[in-house]
């Protein structure tokens, strides 16, 4: 695999270096360089095929994307409009948060114990 590339009339030497980057990305070179770097036993291969040929048939199953969209209608972090793992509004040590553990008789502030 020889990869040939002039320095056009006019051209800065990053530019250059740009665009040849850019062709070996797209013909592999650099993936090819690291899969050769260490030897994978054929297992291994074989697993790692099985896996590509995996999410090939996935993409092929969903489709093409919509111009303008990246699949999902979801808003927040769990799918609702708002929320991260454990939903409400992020606040704690608010109104009707516990901590765990009360500080005793005295209410005071929640204690964090590990």
């Amino acid at each position: 695999m020889t990869i040939k590339v002039a320095i056009r009339s006019g051209e800065s030497p990053e530019r250059f270096l740009q665009r040849f980057k850019r062709i070996c990305s797209k013909e592999g070179i650099l993936k090819e360089i690291k899969k050769r770097s260490y030897f994978e036993k054929p297992s291994d291969r074989r697993r790692r095929r099985e896996k590509e040929a995996k999410k090939m048939l996935r993409k092929r199953i969903r489709g093409p994307m919509r111009e303008g969209t990246r699949g999902g209608t979801r808003t927040g972090a769990k799918g609702g409009p708002r929320g991260g793992a454990r939903g409400g509004t992020g606040q704690q040590g608010g109104a009707g948060y516990q901590g765990g553990r009360s500080s005793g008789p005295g209410g005071g502030p929640p204690s964090f114990s590990r």
